[in-house]
């Protein structure tokens, strides 16, 4: 009881005594068991120790990305390594949001943040794939040209040589595009 009590107190005077990601990752699961306390002012405190902490996680120390965060990770690696045949694969087995999968393809090919042509013809290759795996391209693309995400930020020549080049290949239609070009008006 003793030692909870100068601990409890401790984190309460001192949380930042307790900022350090690589033994928290390992002790928070017993601390806050062995602390656990229905007194709100140190639960907030605890909670704000472990978000400090996670920010500051070292790269051993795994932290959860989400799958598009995953997804960009993987397009990333091929602005500085060869291209892997198998990438498309482990695009399309990211998340079984198949439209996030093809939206985020489109956003990360046509940034402004990311240079060189390489983006455009592995996005292609990845965008192709999605469509052979049952993906509507036409339609993902359609609606990343209607989204806010599309006014600004973007490398437009990029993003036109992106769709003739699946348009080239016909796994964009661009019948469907006038079609819905006439719509909008």
């Amino acid at each position: 009881d003793r030692l909870q009590l100068l601990l409890k107190g401790l984190i309460v005077s001192n949380p930042e005594s307790f900022i350090f990601p690589k033994v928290w990752a390992k002790q928070k699961a017993v601390l806050q068991t062995w602390l656990a306390s229905e007194d709100t002012r140190f639960t907030a405190i605890y909670n704000s120790i472990d978000r400090r902490n996670s920010r500051f996680a070292a790269p051993g120390v795994e932290k959860d990305l989400s799958p598009r965060q995953r997804l960009i990770q993987m397009l990333d690696t091929t602005l500085t390594k060869s291209f892997d045949s198998e990438l498309p694969k482990l695009c399309w087995q990211v998340d079984d949001d198949r439209n996030m999968i093809m939206q985020t393809v489109l956003e990360w090919s046509s940034s402004s943040h990311r240079p060189g042509n390489a983006k455009i013809y592995v996005a292609t290759r990845i965008l192709r794939f999605c469509s052979r795996s049952g993906g509507d391209v036409t339609e993902a693309t359609l609606n990343f040209l209607d989204s806010k995400i599309c006014e600004s930020g973007r490398n437009k020549p990029a993003f036109y040589q992106l769709v003739s080049e699946l348009t080239r290949s016909e796994h964009f239609s661009a019948a469907s595009y006038l079609q819905w070009l006439i719509a909008r008006g």
